[in-house]
């Protein structure tokens, strides 16, 4: 069976589309930016990525009610200028991620809603490209750091504190890499050295597996990278490194992209 084609829209609308999301919620939080492919300045794009940093305490605590953005989101959909759209058959419409439509011109537009300590992360990852979020996260680990983009920044393994991530270009500086700008990112191989591919973990025994992930189901406690325990939310995609101690439970996620 052939795979359905990807369909595409121009720059400028996606600019447009994500530039009129941007101005009404960013009157309810601290940060707001587009990311993905728009921020990089491909000519076409699939969709259009949002990050959005808040300042309220708590916001991403199930527990939670929604408010601010959360509710400035849920109006955009009552007024009918989104609509909420569905990711393998679920729709994704939590508090850290909600994947909508513009219900004008049917571009996807995905919301990423972060603390705002954690938004230069999380901008930086949701900018892409995959291929080097890939890559930063090999990076980090042979500094014996594990890259978390739903953190403040790069965990130390068997450590308190973490590397903050204060502004993003503080990602590059972290691993002493030359600091690219949005555009530039799609040619990053052009830049940075190829990583050796026989590096191993446990005593080196045995080479961690690499995998994408999705999470499909949230609420249930899953063990991430260093260690972490964490409750994942529905469409959130994370970075995992299997190894005999980590397992990615098959009932919580799917996985994307193996290697």
């Amino acid at each position: 069976m052939n795979k359905q084609a990807k369909i595409v829209y121009p720059l400028e609308l996606a600019r447009q589309v994500g530039a009129r999301y941007v101005g009404a919620l960013q009157g309810f939080c601290t940060r707001i930016a587009v990311a993905g492919s728009v921020r990089r300045k491909r000519a076409y794009v699939g969709d259009v990525d949002i990050v959005i940093g808040t300042a309220a305490p708590g916001l991403l605590a199930a527990e939670h009610p929604a408010t601010g953005v959360l509710a400035a989101l849920d109006k955009l959909v009552e007024t009918g200028q989104l609509r909420k759209r569905a990711a393998n058959g679920r729709t994704v419409w939590g508090d850290r991620v909600r994947l909508a439509a513009d219900a004008a011109s049917g571009i996807p537009v995905d919301f990423y809603i972060v603390d705002e300590a954690v938004f230069p992360n999380q901008l930086f990852c949701r900018t892409g490209p995959r291929e080097l979020n890939i890559y930063i996260a090999s990076c980090a680990r042979a500094r014996g750091l594990c890259w978390d983009p739903f953190s403040p920044g790069f965990a130390r393994p068997g450590k308190d504190g973490c590397v903050v991530v204060r502004e993003e270009n503080d990602v590059f500086k972290i691993l002493e890499l030359k600091p690219l700008e949005p555009e530039l990112r799609d040619s990053w191989r052009n830049f940075y050295p190829a990583l050796r591919s026989d590096a191993k973990e446990d005593g080196g025994n045995r080479r961690p597996a690499r995998f994408l992930v999705r999470v499909i189901r949230a609420g249930q406690p899953s063990v991430c990278p260093p260690g972490k325990v964490f409750h994942p939310c529905a469409g959130d995609e994370l970075y995992w490194y299997i190894t005999p101690s980590i397992r990615v439970p098959k009932t919580d996620c799917e996985v994307i992209q193996n290697g």
